[in-house]
């Protein structure tokens, strides 16, 4: 199981806006045909019109291809302190694996029984009675709205559905829903149109076994399981927690780059989407790095002195590839050595730059973002265009007053002296609109925590782009070979 959890990266190269189109067309189609929503819809043509039950079962299955498909974005979304992408994914998997096993033994049990039992078209056949039986007196839009209901309460809980939503976890929900829809249509049409010529020349026998073996071979998550676990050493546990990257050697103070942080990074097979955790000391940094990555991921406690020395990194899987969060040592704090280049590093590498001050939004703050930005301009290694699309989030933690959303903005607008606006010139020519948010965060025991949280999380989990050199993905590797080449320019630029 642990294996799962770098799975997603070996399904990089097939995830994009419309992926999971085929496997959703093809899987509802097979599992359609022959289910209950299928005799409903046939019977219903052959009892009502094709018309009203054509635009019936449509409406309805489209509606509950939706629905499916948003609780599988909803599952994948949760965050990651709570579930991980990958443990969706392999839950994904069993289920679909789960269905196939199901088909077969739905095929084995309509062989040892007798021809008396038509299993799916005799319940139809019920349903459809009970409806008509109600329905001969009402108009055609009545008669419309309760058929589509009838075929919704019909399909909800089916394996459809289900396949939806593990498909829509996994996939492109696009995709999903264009291809659902379209084995949906399909099927109904089929139903309409054909009633009981397919069923003769289909056997139910034949289709479940072909629903049985998709379901099977879309429960791909397992064989990544089985194909990863070979691969797998115990050093890539280092993902699973945060470890040091760059560091400073005593007495000189200078900066190196360590092993076991590259170790990680270099792993990763791309995409990589950086985010970076930079700003004032002892100001929840890691506290806010850790509520991305997982609890307790990041060193984090309440002492006077800093905590993170450096830089520490975690990378996790997320679609389309990894995240990898850098949570740099602050400064600002009176009672800790603090080095500002590692600000700088933090600034050079992320898609998403998270800068964090503590209690309001000072002129303090101001003044150390645009210090870095000075400092960043004297490195000369950004030919990935990084920079160029990079987002900047100004977070006021643990914040103890009223700002409006346009907080930023009215700061960098201010007419101040000449210093002072050179500084917010700066800023703003770095990040121009569009490019640069506020967010205020408050003591994780106020009651509008989570919201404000989750409002930021969803924010900068969009703008991590991943790294890219030229039009194409960067790589762990191509990262590495980055960072050892700031590495090189740190050591001639100081502390």
């Amino acid at each position: 199981a642990l294996a799962a959890y770098f799975a997603p990266a070996m399904l990089v190269t097939k995830h994009g806006a419309f992926s999971g189109i085929g496997e959703a067309l093809t899987t509802i189609l097979i599992s359609e045909i022959g289910d209950k929503t299928f005799f409903l819809t046939m019977i219903l043509a052959m009892r009502r019109g094709r018309i009203l039950a054509l635009s019936s079962a449509l409406s309805a299955l489209w509606v509950m291809t939706g629905l499916s498909a948003s609780i599988g974005v909803m599952l994948r979304s949760l965050p990651s302190n709570l579930i991980r992408e990958a443990w969706v994914r392999l839950a994904a998997g069993l289920l679909m694996i789960f269905f196939g096993i199901q088909s077969f033994r739905e095929r084995e049990s309509k062989l040892e029984v007798g021809p008396e039992c038509k299993g799916a078209q005799d319940e139809a056949e019920c349903e459809i009675e009970s409806q008509l039986s109600r329905s001969k007196s009402q108009s055609f839009v009545i008669d419309w709205f309760r058929f589509s209901v009838l075929i919704f309460l019909a399909e909800w809980g089916d394996r459809s559905m289900f396949a939806t939503v593990t498909l829509a976890a996994t996939r492109s929900p696009i995709g999903v829903v264009l291809g659902g829809c379209m084995g949906h249509t399909v099927a109904a049409l089929l139903a309409v149109l054909s009633g009981g010529l397919l069923e003769k020349y289909v056997s139910d026998k034949a289709v479940k076994v072909i629903g049985g073996v998709l379901f099977i071979s879309f429960g791909d998550p397992i064989c990544l399981v089985i194909i990863t676990f070979i691969r797998l050493d115990a050093s890539r546990l280092a993902l699973l927690s945060s470890v040091p990257l760059l560091k400073f050697r005593d007495p000189d103070g200078t900066p190196f780059l360590c092993e076991e942080g590259l170790a990680v990074i270099e792993r990763l097979p791309g995409p990589v989407c950086p985010i970076a955790f930079v700003g004032d000391g002892r100001s929840g940094k890691s506290f806010l790095a850790s509520r991305i990555a997982g609890e307790g991921t990041f060193k984090d406690d309440d002492s006077d002195v800093a905590v993170t020395e450096g830089i520490d990194v975690v990378a996790f899987s997320s679609h389309p590839g990894h995240i990898l969060i850098f949570d740099c040592e602050g400064g600002n704090n009176a009672l800790s050595k603090s080095h500002s280049i590692v600000t700088v590093v933090g600034a050079l590498l992320a898609t998403a730059l998270v800068f964090v001050t503590d209690g309001k939004a000072s002129e303090a703050a101001i003044e150390a973002l645009a210090r870095m930005l000075e400092e960043r301009s004297l490195i000369k290694c950004d030919g990935t265009g990084s920079l160029q699309a990079q987002t900047l989030f100004f977070v006021v933690n643990q914040n103890r007053l009223r700002y409006g959303e346009d907080a930023l903005e009215k700061i960098l607008a201010a007419d101040h002296d000449e210093e002072r606006t050179e500084i917010r010139k700066l800023i703003g020519a770095a990040y121009p609109e569009g490019r640069r948010q506020f967010f205020t965060v408050p003591d994780d025991s106020k009651s509008d925590f989570e919201e404000r949280w989750d409002r930021l999380h969803e924010a900068v989990r969009e703008a991590a782009q991943p790294l890219k050199m030229g039009k194409l993905w960067m790589t762990g590797p191509q990262v590495v070979q980055m960072l050892r080449c700031i590495e090189q320019m740190l050591r001639t630029r100081g502390k």
